[in-house]
């Protein structure tokens, strides 16, 4: 018997921002500090930030980041950003 593929719909986020958990170790650090931010900014509710599998696009000593956004057609936008001395006002100034 064939399996048959379920859609599941989640509560509605505008951004979805995947962090390389391979990159940031377990990624938790990294995305705290970024869950950090957009709760400051008054954004937690519009953005979900998840750890990812690799993304294949990290330079060494760097975190690959892919950006989401379903307000826009833009499609996906991918990073690669160097944490330990990132600036995460500027991870989240990359969601616009």
């Amino acid at each position: 018997m064939a399996k048959s593929i379920v859609p599941v719909i989640f509560r509605s986020r505008d951004v979805l921002l995947s962090v390389c958990a391979k990159c940031d170790g377990d990624g938790k650090a990294l995305r705290r500090a970024i869950k950090r931010e957009l709760k400051a900014r008054g954004r937690g509710k519009s953005v979900r930030v998840v750890a990812s599998t690799c993304l294949d696009i990290c330079p060494k000593r760097a975190v690959g980041i892919a950006i989401v956004d379903r307000r826009a057609d833009a499609g996906a936008r991918y990073f690669a950003i160097d944490d330990r001395d990132v600036d995460i006002a500027q991870v989240i100034d990359l969601i616009t």
